[in-house]
């Protein structure tokens, strides 16, 4: 028995460093298109994120850090982006090691590094989908009952953090719809 070819998938080309773009499409079940908007959507959220965690651990803030490296390992996991995941899987360990040790690890710099890194390197690949020659997919036109594509991106960043299947399938739908409304399929 052999399996039928995917059909066709008429998005944009998407080969992005640091991204398993193929593995994540069939782990999300995404068209190209679809992906790209939400890559676009990942560089938009996490522009500030490079900061916001050299603020934090200049700050001492571990419990921030934490949150930042429990948020950027759940959503660079869901983009195919696995180094950053597991460079984010890393600190939000050690974060959770010195909040119950009270001690800072010997080489959570180092790690803290290797995620800034990892993030700055993304962030990077995704510029181009950001620009505004890269967003022209969805940002425009009235999405699924008048609500508009970032907000869409906004309720489907809350299912896929409250790791919950029947709302992301329903946002899907909705995107879905929202891109047939406006011309792209």
């Amino acid at each position: 028995e052999t399996m039928e070819p995917p059909p066709e998938d008429s998005g944009p080309d998407l080969d992005i460093p640091g991204i398993d773009v193929e593995s994540a499409l069939q782990t999300s079940g995404l068209d190209r298109r679809t992906f790209a908007v939400i890559l676009a959507g990942f560089f938009q959220d996490n522009g500030a994120t490079v900061e916001n965690i050299g603020r934090a651990a200049a700050e001492g803030r571990v419990e921030d850090l934490l949150h930042l490296a429990h948020s950027l390992k759940g959503s660079a996991g869901n983009i195919g982006a696995l180094a950053l995941r597991q460079a984010a899987a890393a600190v939000e360990d050690e974060c959770r090691d010195m909040l119950a040790a009270g001690v800072r690890p010997a080489d959570f710099d180092e790690k803290l590094q290797r995620l800034i890194a990892a993030l700055a390197e993304v962030l990077e690949a995704l510029r181009p989908l950001a620009s505004p020659q890269g967003k022209e997919t969805a940002t425009e036109s009235p999405a699924v009952a008048g609500e508009d594509s970032g907000r869409l991106l906004q309720r489907m960043e809350e299912a896929i953090d409250a790791a919950d299947p029947e709302a992301i399938g329903a946002v899907m739908q909705d995107l879905h719809r929202h891109f047939a409304a406006v011309g792209h399929p």
